[in-house]
């Protein structure tokens, strides 16, 4: 059987051909379109790249603008003497136009807010650039540099002529004699009498020396020019009127006496025996009746010996090997026999076997009158002192004894009597005026002004601080010392007389000052040394002067002075020998900190500079 092929259904649609011109429109706008979107992305992208380069350009100006308003600052605080006063008013803290865009400047001083208030505080200098949208700000630090006078170059300076004679003269530093003044001593260094210079040595007018004398080295030139130095008025000035005022009535004689109530009138309650004991079997009472001159003497009553008799503790009150007079009026109540006295002085130090006496001449006394009895002596004990004490004896008279007007006091030679005031075995510094207690300066300042014919002496003492004298006739700074400035680059002397510097011991060897030979603590808590304070009598000093020694008028040189610093003279400088075997020393460790970092007064000029290291840019 063969089968048939299946029918294949073939349905009946008739498809009709759509026209081609509508497809082609399609293509034509799908195309304009990407083509639209592909100019706006174009013209974005360059508009976006012209911003960028535009800002790119703002930010570069603007930079450049800040970096110009910060050398524009600078300069104004190199050539602007008041630029403190007038950055602190507002210049420039408003924009000011520059190029293509402004700048503003602010400064402010880091420490305390207050640009006017300190001249030498560092001061912040923000400098701002502006350019279009563009800021930009830079900071730098600047400090401000005291440069000192010339003269702060020298080891020993004069302002008119040196004269050094019979004298070893140590310095590490020059020794420069300046101006053709019309001093006594012309604008020259004279070398002479077998001198000895170790330093290099320049001199205005010149150099001379005789052929005993020597300098080192052996080349050296007269100065080119003179070196300028601080006007003398106006560094006198400035530093009374920062001090505290010392009267120098208030500074004892030199002979002062050192006794406690030496004329029996006081203090309360009762003013005759005041300060003294009795010395042996005996009882102290006034007289008003019998006595030199006030109101009281002191009788001595029911005297079991002819030791016994008033007595003082005079420990505190002497040094070693110094000379000291001693004196007093003395009356017996009878004369009939044994009517002879006399001043007794016994001390004894930690190393004696023994007590030590001075005894003053017998003096006969009478019944009617008082007579005086005086003597000197120079106590000289071994290790420390352990005690002192000053009597009245009589030979062998057991008579009521009556003493009045008692003295002890230090010898003055041949100086005059009156006229010396007397800086004696005293400790002065910021916490410590012996003169006016309580009347304390912080940085140790203290004016002494003289009466025209008075001279200050200085002696024995410990200063930490800074003595300015005016007036009188003279200092004298001698025997033994040990004195700085309580600031470490100020002067530890301002002199308008004469000055004498005449400490240290003779010969070669430098001095120490010692509390035992002294007998006196001179690093008491108010004022200690290398830390430490204390009310022992064991330590030492090295004897010399730190700092700036300044005097307006001449200075003269002795024995041995030792000077860490600079001696400065707006006079002249001169040195002589001790004596006929003795030449004087003079060694000064010269410091230029004075030069870099100069106490006011002798600043000549100054100079802000940048802090190295200090530029940096400040985020908006």
């Amino acid at each position: 059987m063969r089968y048939q092929p299946v029918l294949q259904f073939k349905p009946n649609i008739t498809f009709s051909q759509a026209p081609r011109h509508g497809v082609v429109l399609v293509v034509v706008l799908i195309t304009a379109l990407l083509v639209s979107v592909l100019a706006v992305t174009t013209l974005t992208t360059v508009r976006t790249e012209m911003r960028i380069g535009e800002d790119s350009g703002n930010i570069q100006q603007a930079q450049f603008n800040a970096q110009a308003a910060l050398n524009l600052a600078l300069d104004q605080i190199k050539n602007n003497s008041d630029w403190r006063e007038d950055f602190a008013n507002g210049l420039w803290s408003e924009d000011r136009p520059i190029g293509s865009g402004s700048y503003n400047v602010n400064l402010a001083d880091p420490i305390d807010g207050n640009l006017t208030n300190d001249w030498y505080q560092p001061v912040d200098i923000v400098a701002m650039g502006k350019s279009g949208q563009a800021t930009r700000r830079l900071q730098m630090s600047a400090q401000t540099k005291k440069i000192g006078f010339e003269c702060l170059r020298s080891a020993i300076y004069a302002w008119q002529g040196i004269e050094f004679s019979g004298s070893t003269i140590n310095t590490d530093h020059w020794i420069t004699s300046n101006s053709n003044g019309s001093s006594a001593i012309d604008a020259k260094t004279h070398i002479l009498l077998g001198t000895f210079v170790r330093s290099q040595v320049a001199a205005v007018g010149g150099i001379t020396k005789d052929l005993l004398s020597s300098y080192v080295p052996s080349t050296t030139h007269p100065n080119s020019s003179e070196l300028m130095m601080p006007d003398q008025d106006y560094l006198i000035n400035y530093y009374e009127s920062v001090s505290m005022p010392v009267s120098s009535q208030s500074i004892p004689l030199w002979e002062a006496n050192l006794l406690v109530n030496p004329s029996m009138e006081g203090p309360s309650p009762d003013p005759p025996t005041s300060g003294w004991t009795a010395h042996g079997s005996c009882t102290l009472t006034g007289n008003s009746t019998r006595k030199w001159d006030g109101t009281f003497s002191l009788q001595a009553n029911n005297r079991a010996t002819a030791s016994a008799g008033p007595r003082q503790d005079i420990s505190s009150m002497i040094s070693k090997q110094v000379e000291y007079n001693i004196s007093a009026r003395a009356s017996l109540s009878s004369t009939n026999n044994g009517r002879r006295a006399r001043m007794v002085v016994e001390y004894r130090g930690s190393g004696d076997g023994s007590e030590l006496r001075y005894t003053s001449p017998w003096v006969d006394l009478t019944q009617n009158s008082f007579e005086l009895i005086s003597g000197s002596f120079t106590p000289n004990w071994s290790g420390s002192l352990s005690y002192a004490r000053l009597r009245v004896e009589t030979e062998s008279s057991l008579r009521d004894l009556m003493v009045d007007a008692v003295s002890l006091s230090e010898s003055i030679g041949s100086y005059p009597a009156g006229k010396m005031k007397a800086i004696h075995r005293r400790v002065i510094s910021p916490l410590s005026n012996p003169f006016a207690p309580g009347s304390n300066h912080p940085q140790g300042i203290y004016h002494i002004h003289l009466a025209a014919d008075e001279y200050l002496t200085i002696r024995k003492s410990r200063i930490v601080g800074t003595l300015v004298v005016t007036g009188g006739l003279g200092v004298y700074v001698w025997d033994n010392v040990h004195w700085e400035p309580a600031l470490g680059n100020y002067p530890a002397l301002i002199c308008e007389p004469q000055l004498y510097l005449w400490f240290g011991a003779p010969g070669a060897a430098q001095s120490t000052m010692s509390e035992i030979t002294e007998n006196v603590n001179l690093n008491p808590a108010s004022t200690p040394y290398q830390g430490i304070g204390d009310s022992n009598i064991d330590d030492s000093y090295p004897v010399l002067m730190r700092g700036i020694v300044w005097a307006k008028n001449s200075i003269d040189l002795r024995y041995h002075p030792v000077v860490e610093g600079i001696i400065m003279s707006g006079g002249t400088i001169t040195s002589q020998v001790v004596n006929s075997f003795t030449r004087t020393h003079v060694d000064v460790f010269f410091s230029d900190r004075f030069y870099n970092d100069p106490p006011w007064g002798f600043v000549e000029r100054s100079e802000t500079l940048p802090i190295a290291g200090s530029l940096r840019p400040l985020m908006d």
